[in-house]
């Protein structure tokens, strides 16, 4: 299975009760920012960064093994999330040590 976070707020699915219910069978997620009015996927830039906290730690707390996909549609984009997952990964494990 593949979960979309971004599309499961939008369809005002509750992210974190699809995730526990199918955890053990989805292999890949989705993550990106708000939606631009155009339906542009934006970077985690955009987002609130306790949301983005909220998804790490349930990804890495879970034991996820799987993908987890930027889905930016931007160089810009990408490596602005992408340095905000590594801050996040990097913060959750200081955490715990």
């Amino acid at each position: 299975l593949c979960l979309d976070i971004s599309h499961a707020l939008r369809c005002s699915d509750n992210w974190e009760e699809i995730f526990d219910k199918n955890s053990g069978r989805i292999r890949v997620i989705h993550f990106y920012g708000p939606e631009t009015e155009g339906g542009r996927h934006a970077g985690l830039q955009n987002a609130e960064r306790n949301f983005v906290r909220s998804v790490i730690d349930k990804i890495m707390s879970s034991g996820f093994s799987g993908i987890l996909t930027l889905e930016v549609f931007g160089a810009d984009d990408f490596f602005e999330s992408k340095r905000i997952i590594d801050e996040e990964i990097s913060s959750w494990g200081k955490r715990f040590s």
